[in-house]
């Protein structure tokens, strides 16, 4: 079974979660958008971000507007990440 690594965030009055993927998966929209959907089973009744990060340290977010504007101004590596097993 596919393994992620995600962290759920309750702070500064939001409550979501936010999935690291692969910078690859930013290239075909909608893979982004069924591997989200994928996700979201994983957090049920939350907004899920999708973040990714290259060779370059260039950063990407795919989501709810206000969960991207949250996870721009906080340092992703102090998230509490932890890996999830997905169902295929």
């Amino acid at each position: 079974m596919p393994k992620l690594q995600a962290a759920r965030v309750t702070q500064c009055g939001l409550d979501f979660a936010v999935v690291l993927v692969d910078p690859k998966l930013f290239m075909n929209p909608s893979e982004l958008e069924a591997f989200s959907e994928r996700a979201q089973a994983l957090f049920p009744g939350v907004p899920v971000a999708m973040l990714s990060y290259d060779d370059l340290k260039v950063t990407r977010y795919h989501g709810p507007d206000d969960v991207v504007a949250f996870l721009k101004q906080v340092r992703v590596v102090s998230l509490p990440w932890v890996e999830y097993t997905i169902g295929e």
